[in-house]
């Protein structure tokens, strides 16, 4: 029992905030008296992180990739990186790889094959408007933001090495 209470001491004592303290929320209080309002751990720890760092009116959701992965590279192009590599009997750095990500000057490659010195990139058309799509410059695409084609300054950073773009509905180009 008295671990118990020891814990519940310890619980709202680390759970205290002032005004201000946290960007969470303005609200003072005293902690969170675990024995009175939960009845599991996780629950204490979900109140905790409800109260102290999520903001108002926010629901928490966690990322499609978890928060693990720090490269956000989709799924479509990590399945066609693997499948590249298996194709042409290459290894093709991606996400997933020990180094992460290729960085190119401030971009990441979606896959990198060292030995031929040449950059993968996978773009969606929702994400990076391509022509046939989007063919207006000026629209603003569903991800609340204008067109970006980052192909060419990538090519730019990259010197002598080169870049095959692939659309996710149209294909390769060089």
């Amino acid at each position: 029992m008295a671990a118990l209470i020891a814990f519940r001491n310890e619980f709202m004592e680390v759970s205290k905030r002032e005004v201000g303290e946290r960007a969470a929320s303005d609200k003072q209080h005293d902690g969170i008296d675990v024995l009175r309002e939960s009845m599991t751990i996780a629950s204490a720890c979900m109140r905790h992180f409800r109260t102290n760092h999520l903001k108002l009116e926010h629901v928490g959701i966690v990322p499609e990739r978890g928060y693990d992965n720090a490269d956000n590279q989709s799924l479509l192009a990590l399945k066609f990186m693997q499948w590249y590599g298996e194709e042409n009997n290459v290894v093709v750095q991606t996400a997933n790889s020990v180094g992460g990500e290729k960085r190119i000057g401030n971009y990441r490659l979606d896959g990198w094959v060292e030995d031929q010195q040449l950059g993968l990139e996978i773009n969606g058309c929702c994400w990076h408007a391509c022509e046939k799509c989007y063919p207006d410059d000026n629209i603003v695409l569903p991800t609340e933001s204008l067109p970006v084609n980052n192909a060419k300054w990538i090519r730019r950073d990259l010197n002598s090495s080169s870049l095959k773009l692939m659309w996710k509905f149209f294909g390769m180009r060089d």
